[in-house]
């Protein structure tokens, strides 16, 4: 069935292609504007959250790549099963989870903020300290990597193969 369109009803489409993501709208343009709009809004908001995440960080996170079978795991299991009881322990354990089970070399103070949430601990009152504590070097569990970004270094992944073994397995 066709619909009888007037003059004054203009027809438009709006078309998005990015690699394998391809998003098109077509009707009136009252609709596809304001499809438009919806769009760029939940495009210009995760852009800003990869932003905060740090180039190397936001890379990994598109990518998806899992770590297989140990990708089942939640965070709030194996965190229990260590049981951190440092602030530094603790943000070490969330950018350990993050390599092993999530795929994802990177970490932030956004990102631990929500791991802090997801397994119910209180967030310390300054996280980025967490972060330059773990990093110093007399530990050196964490290491910088962008400005706020840090992944989990050789060091890191032995003291929580030592100190949490029951737990890394």
């Amino acid at each position: 069935m066709e619909q009888d369109t007037s003059q004054d009803e203009r027809r438009s489409t709006f078309r998005f292609r990015a690699g394998a993501l391809d998003v098109e709208a077509s009707g009136p343009e009252g609709f596809t504007t304001k499809v438009f709009d919806e769009f760029k809004a939940v495009l210009l908001q995760r852009i800003e959250s990869l932003s905060a995440e740090g180039v190397a960080g936001a890379q990994e996170e598109t990518a998806g790549v899992g770590a297989g079978a140990d990708a089942e795991r939640s965070l709030g299991e194996f965190y229990r099963a260590c049981a951190p009881s440092t602030e530094h322990a603790r943000v070490t354990v969330f950018a350990y989870y993050r390599k092993r089970y999530q795929g994802v070399n990177t970490i932030n103070q956004s990102v631990a903020e929500q791991m802090y949430n997801e397994v119910g601990e209180k967030l310390p009152k300054k996280v980025r300290n967490a972060f330059s504590d773990a990093a110093r070097r007399e530990r050196g569990w964490l290491k910088r990597v962008g400005k706020g970004t840090y992944e989990i270094t050789g060091a890191g992944e032995n003291m929580m193969r030592t100190t949490y073994a029951a737990a890394v397995g």
